[in-house]
C-alpha cells in the first residue's frame, strides 16, 4: 500500500518562539493545541495541504519525547 500522508515532527528547545516562525512568518496556522500545567506541549500547523507536528525538543539529542 502506497504512503499516502506523511506528517514530519518538528522538535524546538523553544516551541512558543519557534511558532512566531512557522506562524507569523511563514503563514502555517496552529490546529489540534495541547497544553500542561499552562505550557504549550504539543500543536500541528498547517499551510495549505501541508500538516506538522510541533513539540518540545527533549533529552541532550534533542530527540522528540512522546505524550
Amino acid at each position: 500500500m502506497p504512503v499516502q500522508s506523511c506528517i514530519p515532527v518538528i522538535p524546538s528547545a523553544n516551541l512558543e518562539n519557534s511558532l512566531r516562525l512557522w506562524v507569523d512568518g511563514l503563514g502555517f496556522s496552529m490546529s489540534k493545541e495541547m497544553h500542561k500545567d499552562g505550557k504549550l506541549i504539543f500543536c500541528m500547523l498547517k499551510k495549505n495541504n501541508l500538516w506538522l507536528h510541533a513539540e518540545p525538543a527533549r533529552g541532550e539529542s534533542g530527540q522528540t519525547g512522546r505524550l
